[in-house]
Order: structure tokens, then C-alpha cells, then sequence
């Protein structure tokens, strides 16, 4: 739940961090928001029987602030992996493209 605030954001977390800083209506809108909150997590069917739901595991993240991205941890650990073998085979085949007797990278070409 995001607390820092659009207007006067940049004071959140600092020396100028005070209550004057955030509107009656903003502490209630966000108090109103919390309850509902606790609300629908207190009467979540994982509480119920969580085991129940011990495979179903989620990655989420946010992209610059403009939309939420999910995906399921499988997808996660095969686009990791694939990243992760692109970048291998893109630093390999860099380094024998550039290593000793190959003319197409020399000294003089930084000149």
C-alpha cells in the first residue's frame, strides 16, 4: 500500500516529514482504504486453508509507476534463465569475435 503521497512526496522518510504535511481527507481516504484492506485479507479463502494454495505462487512488480505486471513463479525462473543464457552466449561469442588473429577489431580502430 502506497503511503507516500503525490503532493509533497519528496518529504516522506525525511527531516521534513510531519502530519501538517498530508490533508485531513487524505488521512482519511487512506484510513478508509486500510480498512478495506484488512478487511478482504482477514476474509481471504487462503486464510481458510492455506496448504490448499501453497503451489500457486505469484511474482509481482510494477513498471515506472504505470501498470502492475504478474506472471506465475514458473514463467519467472524461465525468463530469469533465459536472460541469464543470452547474456552467457552474448559475452562468449563477443569475446571470440574479438580474440587474437581476428582483424576486424585493432589498435588503430580507436584511433
Amino acid at each position: 500500500m502506497d503511503i507516500a503521497y503525490y503532493r509533497n512526496g519528496y518529504v516522506y522518510h525525511t527531516g521534513f516529514d510531519a502530519l501538517n504535511q498530508t490533508s485531513k481527507e487524505t488521512m482519511q481516504h487512506s484510513g478508509e482504504n486500510l480498512v478495506a484492506l484488512i478487511g478482504a485479507l482477514a476474509n481471504s479463502p487462503y486464510l481458510n486453508g492455506p496448504h490448499e494454495h501453497s503451489g500457486n505462487r505469484t511474482v509481482f512488480f510494477d513498471v515506472f509507476g504505470f501498470t502492475m505486471v504478474y506472471y506465475s513463479q514458473t514463467t519467472g525462473a524461465v525468463v530469469g534463465l533465459s536472460i541469464i543464457l543470452l547474456s552467457v552466449y552474448t559475452t562468449v561469442s563477443t569475446l571470440l569475435h574479438l580474440g587474437p588473429g581476428n582483424d576486424s577489431f585493432r589498435d588503430k580502430d580507436l584511433c
